[in-house]
């Protein structure tokens, strides 16, 4: 199994992620593709586009008008404030939804 990545976005300053083909950094990222692995991905306040890839995966998009795709296996997903438009694909995917939070689409 791959190792999954674990990247907040929303961190105001350089972010350094280690993973299986060496170690990358990241500053001023808006959109992320995950990794095979099992991910967790947390966004910005702005708008993300944020893909899971594969592995059961965490995804959060916080504030803004995101889209996000959990991709393959059983993935947790959380558009936050927003209108969102959020998509589990194949898998059994949990959609965390407040009453709050916008108005989102969502394709399970």
């Amino acid at each position: 199994m791959t190792t999954g990545l674990t990247v907040n976005l929303s961190i105001a300053e350089a972010v350094t992620v280690t993973h299986d083909a060496g170690t990358d950094t990241l500053w001023n990222i808006a959109n992320l593709t995950g990794s095979a692995g099992d991910d967790t991905i947390t966004g910005t306040v702005g708008t993300n586009i944020l893909n899971g890839g594969g592995g059961d995966d965490t995804l959060s998009g916080l504030a803004g008008n995101d889209i996000i795709n959990g991709g393959a296996g059983d993935d947790t997903i959380n558009g936050g404030s927003g209108d969102d438009n959020l998509s589990g694909g194949d898998g059994d995917d949990v959609f965390l939804i407040g009453s709050n939070d916008g108005n989102d689409t969502i394709d399970g």
